[in-house]
């Protein structure tokens, strides 16, 4: 709708290698200079597609849950060290950040932009009460969150949290998939 030219590749894992050639034809026929990726699935994709290109990349590196399984674990270590072929890494939080600090990524690629929101874009949704039709939101405390509902985002603690409160007085809003 905004006029940007948009492309669509299927990069299931099994179709990994054919993905990365579809993403690397692009790039060349696109005349692409600067491939971003957000995520690790994303990550290697681009590294795989920049076998065959010679574009920069640049990843803005997902949160990697302290609280995982082994084999979760070791997806987190091999994303991390995947990261040290990027031209410029960028995470959102200084956990993230810290929690790069012992690859070797060199410290002139590894440049933390904080995370932010985009106030005027905040300003322009409609109050909450208009949102939920019926609802009487006066006097109550409204809790809410956006974002992927996942065990790695920790919605489980505000849940429990919630649930140890005297009062009832509040509504708490999830948004999300997951």
């Amino acid at each position: 709708d905004l006029g940007f030219k948009t492309i669509t590749i299927d990069a299931t894992q099994s179709r990994i290698w054919s993905s990365a050639r579809q993403l690397a034809t692009a790039i060349q026929k696109e005349q692409i200079d600067i491939m971003h990726s957000h995520g690790a699935r994303q990550d290697f994709l681009a590294l795989l597609a920049r076998l065959r290109t010679n574009c920069k990349l640049l990843s803005t590196p997902h949160g990697w849950a302290a609280r995982s399984g082994l084999n979760e674990r070791i997806h987190h270590f091999i994303n991390k060290l995947a990261l040290v072929f990027f031209d410029s890494v960028a995470p959102l939080s200084t956990s993230v950040e810290d929690a790069l600090r012992w690859t070797p990524i060199p410290t002139k690629r590894l440049q933390r932009i904080p995370n932010g929101v985009d106030l005027q874009e905040v300003d322009s949704v409609e109050p909450a009460a208009e949102l939920l039709p019926g609802e009487d939101l006066s006097g109550r405390f409204v809790i809410g969150c956006v974002g992927r509902l996942s065990h790695g985002k920790g919605l489980s603690v505000l849940l429990h949290a919630l649930a140890r409160l005297s009062t009832r007085n509040w509504l708490c809003l999830l948004v999300g998939e997951g």
